[in-house]
């Protein structure tokens, strides 16, 4: 079977019409954070961030999967119909997004530069709970209208080096290890991770999940 074929055909969520980072952009950049998400509960919605029970804090943009030079707008569609995704400048500096994991809360949206994650990986499925071992990283491929039924075609670039903080439980531990998830299989041992304190520096290629296991 070709790596870019796609194994459901009528599930627009699937949509391989643009390859495998189609997929993974709906899986990575959008599925898992909203996966994340529901696993606590929802408290208030204050502004634009919405708080949860167990001290997380998302930011409502972030959980539509927009990037920061995205904001929420009503605009026309090509096809005439009314559509929330349009591009306007942002204002910067403001708090991201948290989530409590492995200690205390760390970082898992960086809007900037097309956009990437750094996700707990989930225990039992769709809504369990957070695996304290496993974590995704995963660089936006560039898509836009991600929302639609016609999302805009990757455009591929190269990697871009990202650096996120490293949950406590992680700090000091020696065989945290990568691996790259492509069309064609899992490539482990890379990227290579520069890790200094809490700082976790690597280099991410768009439309590539990285998996991060301690």
């Amino acid at each position: 079977m070709s790596p870019y074929h796609c194994p459901c055909p009528n599930v627009v969520a699937c949509n391989c019409l643009h390859g495998f980072e189609n997929i993974a952009d709906r899986v990575y950049w959008k599925l898992r954070l909203v996966q994340l998400a529901l696993i606590d509960e929802l408290l208030t919605i204050n502004g634009e961030y919405l708080h949860f029970a167990a001290g997380g804090r998302l930011r409502l943009q972030h959980l539509l999967v927009l990037p920061d030079e995205y904001k929420l707008e009503q605009q026309a569609s090509m096809e005439g119909h009314t559509s929330r995704y349009a591009i306007h400048p942002s204002v910067s500096g403001t708090p991201p997004s948290l989530w409590p994991y492995g200690g205390d809360s760390i970082p898992i949206v960086q809007a900037n530069l097309g956009g990437a994650t750094f996700l707990p990986a989930l225990l039992d499925g769709r809504k369990g709970s957070a695996d304290s071992r496993r974590i995704y990283a995963y660089h936006n491929c560039g898509q836009k209208n991600l929302g639609s039924l016609k999302p805009e075609p990757c455009v591929p670039i190269g990697p871009v080096t990202r650096s996120w903080t490293l949950p406590l439980s992680w700090v000091g531990q020696t065989h945290i290890c990568a691996a790259t998830i492509t069309p064609t299989g899992v490539v482990a041992g890379t990227p290579q991770l520069h890790i200094t304190g809490r700082n976790l520096t690597l280099d991410l290629t768009p439309g590539r999940p990285i998996r991060l296991i301690c």
